[in-house]
């Protein structure tokens, strides 16, 4: 007796091999819908986080549109700000700009003041006159030299642009019109003055008063300053 559904034609499967395949091509095609389901899944999770940075980013930029400072404004980080409110409680700019060239004039007036005293051995300058006199771009400094006989003294040094000399020398050089009114004589309580290059001292009769030397006004030093070439045009 012949069987049925288990002989087929070439190529073809019989009846229960076909069963078999169908169950086969059923379970791995479920398989890979699921592997495809998985990785969808997993395509819309990346998505979601994508969008969601996104939003994430874009609030941020608004936070930041908020807080950037206008236009010519900078941006300080943490020292910097508690040095600007630092700044802020000492005083405003223009403030400690004036504060600042006074306490400057203040510095120079001291240092001619110091200067004078110390103009040459046993010799002072008046510090109004001189003042008027120094240029504004000149250092001046009170150093310690020896003098003949190894006694150390203090003597006034005036510099101007790369050349420093003995304020003494240079007064003789430059300010001799002006000599009788810069010099104080007597000064610092020392005897007799000791003559300096370009330095006239009146001599004194007995019992009188040295004779006024001529009095010397600031438009007199203004006029020699412009008459010398040195200061420009005052």
């Amino acid at each position: 007796m012949s069987k049925k559904n288990t002989i087929t034609t070439e190529g073809e499967p019989t009846s229960g091999g076909s069963e078999a395949a169908v169950t086969t091509a059923t379970i791995v095609l479920q398989q890979r819908i699921s592997e495809l389901e998985a990785k969808v899944d997993e395509v819309e999770a990346d998505n979601y986080k994508v969008r969601q940075d996104r939003r994430d980013l874009q609030a941020r930029v608004r936070e930041l549109e908020k807080s950037a400072p206008e236009e010519g404004g900078l941006v300080l980080n943490k020292e910097q700000a508690e040095q600007w409110q630092q700044y802020q409680q000492i005083g405003k700019p223009d403030a400690l700009k004036a504060g600042q060239e006074k306490l400057t004039a203040l510095e120079r007036q001291a240092a001619i003041a110091h200067a004078a005293k110390h103009a040459a051995p046993g010799v002072a300058y008046n510090d109004l006159v001189l003042s008027q006199l120094v240029p504004e771009s000149a250092v001046l400094a009170v150093k310690a030299v020896k003098d003949a006989e190894g006694n150390e003294t203090q003597v006034a040094t005036i510099k101007v642009g790369n050349e420093e000399k003995p304020l003494a020398d240079y007064a003789a050089a430059h300010w001799e019109p002006f000599m009788p009114a810069l010099v104080n004589v007597g000064s610092h309580g020392r005897g007799p003055q000791q003559p300096t290059p370009g330095t006239t001292f009146i001599k004194q009769q007995s019992q009188q008063p040295p004779p006024k030397p001529k009095e010397v006004t600031p438009e007199d030093i203004r006029a020699h300053k412009v008459a010398s070439g040195r200061y420009g045009q005052i």
